[in-house]
């Protein structure tokens, strides 16, 4: 964090980084979620993008590549069944690439 009063370092600091995603969701019989579960038994890699607010200016577009899924986790404890995936790792497209992480802001 080399900037003075901001939230924002000025410059990227060298080095490698994991990037991992943790989730829950209601778990239903629709087809995206019943493909992720198929995905994730099997091993194959997806991309996942998540996209945090709605107003212009203020979106934040999160891509990550190559996401191997955890199997998922099942929590039977309310009115609402709940599937986790824990720790679904990025991965680079290929051998230093560096594309495994992107941040959009829209």
């Amino acid at each position: 964090m080399d900037g003075f009063n901001s939230y924002y370092g000025l410059a990227p600091a060298a080095g490698l980084r994991n990037v991992a995603a943790d989730w829950s969701m209601y778990d239903d019989d629709s087809a995206v979620l019943s493909a992720l579960k198929v995905k994730a038994y099997a091993g194959t890699p997806v991309n996942l993008t998540f996209q945090i607010g709605t107003v212009a200016g203020s979106i934040w577009v999160f891509l990550l590549k190559n996401v191997l899924l955890p199997k998922p986790q099942y929590d039977l404890s309310g009115k609402r069944r709940f599937v986790t995936f824990n720790g679904a790792r990025t991965h680079d497209t290929t051998i230093g690439a560096k594309d495994a992480f992107q941040i959009t802001v829209q």
